[in-house]
């Protein structure tokens, strides 16, 4: 893992506390016990969270990835995304194919339809990014804990286009 892919999401540290018993009452004479009597809580240890966002480059070795850090002491590992290294030129290869075919199917249907294309006179765009498709929440509990193996399946980036032309 390159030192570029690792970045620091969350760092936290959080006191934890024990709380005392109650305190016997010794009564005097002329005053009643109160209620309760409390010790002031304590600061026994503290609890870090060091979360970590880790990109994996070689979708081979995720799972020998996780495996190594939770062999090593991680105890909550989650959210496994798989995302695109170049949105943005995927995001415009994905327009000019929904442009193309856009282009396409306005000719067949001026054909069709006895009519010609003339100049584009409008045009909108939609669409999205891509789905998540593997989402992972595990904690380990054991250091045996064996790690499912991640199966990223297929990307799919989509872009819907709408072209107006004039006809003639």
């Amino acid at each position: 893992i390159q030192e570029k892919d690792i970045k620091t999401a969350n760092y936290s540290i959080q006191p934890q506390y024990q709380y005392g018993d109650i305190r016997p009452c010794i009564k005097q004479e002329s005053y009643p016990c109160p209620v309760s009597v409390r010790t002031p809580p304590q600061i026994v240890s503290y609890e870090v969270r060091h979360s970590l966002v880790i990109k994996v480059r070689d979708l081979g070795k995720v799972d020998d990835f996780l495996e190594g850090v939770v062999g090593v002491g991680a105890n909550d590992v989650g959210s496994v995304m798989f995302t695109v290294d170049n949105e943005k030129k995927a995001m415009a290869d994905a327009r000019n194919l929904a442009i193309d075919d856009a282009k396409k199917k306005a000719e067949v249907l001026a054909r069709d339809l006895g009519v010609h294309l003339r100049k584009i006179i409008g045009f909108s765009e939609s669409g999205g990014g891509y789905p998540i498709y593997a989402r992972s929440f595990m904690k380990a509990e054991a250091s045996d804990m064996s790690v499912p193996s991640v199966q990223p399946g297929e990307q799919e980036i989509q872009s819907n286009v709408t072209i107006t032309y004039e006809l003639r």
